[in-house]
């Protein structure tokens, strides 16, 4: 895993990420090794780039990609940052020499194996539990709770609505295409259990949408590009969940943008593992929080019926009538409970340390990121759970006037003994 974050005010963006990245072995544990997460987006101008969750994209390093990206950009500059992010998406979109059709489908067989697995368990599940209770479950039994449950999961998976990049015929033209391969895998997963024709295709639809729905895989990688773009006054923040290619169509969404300007000047903005920089915000763990929330609601749920059973003149309707009427009251007054709690939390903690972030130097700027992401090392190293975050924390300034400025920077060689990489750094 990883803790990364981004600190904006109206001079520059403060960019750190922690070096940790964990292998999973599987049955032999995992295995945390340093990687980069931090760059450059452009040598030349003042936009920078963090990755985290997945290292890479279809088995190709994000810092490979990165880097090529950085060499075809050149010098040339763009108005915005929307613009630089818009040239990075299209570079990867449809890139058939960093992901070759071999490549996609591999992608798309491997991604439609694990989640047609995930349904077979859930068919095993309830026919074990009716086999459970002493009785044979007969084959259309098993025949009727297949039908269900793949109808169920495509139903929830279409319910999504359509990425607003994909076509409209990019469903039908990628069963078409991978129609074969998802006969095989279907067949490998499901073995001899009974399907029918309808049930068979519902699961390859399902596949399908895999790619095309507005659908988070827990896989996807995370894509950060912050900075300036040449006419920008201020900086700005993009974040992208990229999940790999099928068909030649990569599948993306511009999760959420982030704009310093006279309104708002000032901004923190945590990524993957940010439970300690919310509870630093905040002043409150937001498990914390959610777990009050939850309770509440819980409470204000049961409470009523409690009530009613003490008031044994009413009829079954009456009953029933109360127990909704207080239940709603309950709901708002949980309510407002949260939204007190929250202006609490914004008017002690929230506001106080944005506008101390609003009037921060560079170096300031800098040290608060460095010191948010080492709180999160901090905490996994103390606690009896993988260290996931940590090693050394690359950190950066962006800036209108200095571009791009490394303020922390591991190398995996001695920067004293190879001179000639910085000399040609900028060739």
């Amino acid at each position: 895993m990883t803790a990364e974050i981004a600190i904006m005010n109206k001079s520059a963006v403060a960019l750190a990420a922690d070096s940790a990245v964990t292998i999973d072995g599987g049955p032999e544990g995992v295995k945390i090794y340093q990687t980069n997460k931090l760059f450059m987006l452009s040598k030349y101008h003042p936009v920078g780039l963090m990755i985290f969750n997945d290292a890479e994209m279809m088995n190709l390093p994000w810092e490979t990609i990165v880097k090529y990206f950085r060499q075809q950009l050149g010098d040339k500059p763009h108005d915005s940052l929307q613009e630089y992010g818009s040239q990075f998406i299209t570079f990867l979109d449809g890139n058939l020499s960093f992901f070759p059709e071999k490549e996609q489908e591999k992608h798309f067989g491997s991604t439609s194996f694990s989640f047609l697995s995930a349904i077979r368990n859930s068919i095993n599940e309830e026919v074990e539990s009716i086999a459970h209770k002493a009785r044979r479950v007969s084959k259309t039994e098993i025949l009727a709770i297949s039908a269900k449950q793949i109808a169920q999961h495509h139903d929830e998976l279409n319910s999504q609505p359509l990425l607003p990049t994909v076509q409209q015929d990019f469903i039908e033209q990628t069963l078409k295409k991978y129609d074969p391969l998802l006969n095989r895998i279907i067949k490998q997963v499901f073995k001899k259990l009974p399907i029918s024709s309808s049930s068979l295709d519902l699961l390859k639809r399902f596949c399908v949408n895999l790619f095309a729905r507005d659908f988070s895989r827990p896989d996807y990688s995370g894509i950060v590009i912050a900075g300036f773009g040449s006419k920008d006054l201020y900086p700005s923040l993009l974040f992208y969940k990229v999940e790999g290619m099928v068909n030649n169509k990569l599948k993306y969404k511009l999760e959420y943008q982030e704009q310093i300007d006279g309104d708002r000047s000032a901004s923190i903005v945590p990524f993957a593992q940010h439970e300690m920089v919310y509870t630093f915000i905040e002043g409150v763990d937001p498990l914390y929080y959610q777990t009050i929330h939850r309770y509440l609601h819980e409470l204000f749920d049961k409470y009523p019926r409690q009530i009613v059973k003490t008031l044994p003149h009413l009829t079954a309707k009456q009953r029933k009538e109360l127990v909704t009427k207080l239940q709603g009251i309950g709901t708002t007054i949980v309510g407002e409970f949260m939204n007190t709690m929250g202006k609490c939390s914004r008017k002690k903690h929230v506001n106080p340390i944005l506008e101390m972030v609003d009037f921060l130097p560079l170096s300031e700027l800098a040290s608060m990121a460095e010191s948010l992401v080492n709180l999160t090392s901090f905490k996994r190293r103390f606690t009896l759970v993988p260290e996931t975050v940590g090693g050394p924390i690359d950190v950066a300034i962006i800036s209108k006037g200095d571009g791009f400025i490394w303020i922390k920077r591991k190398h995996y060689f001695d920067a004293a003994s190879n001179p000639q990489f910085f000399a040609k750094y900028y060739r």
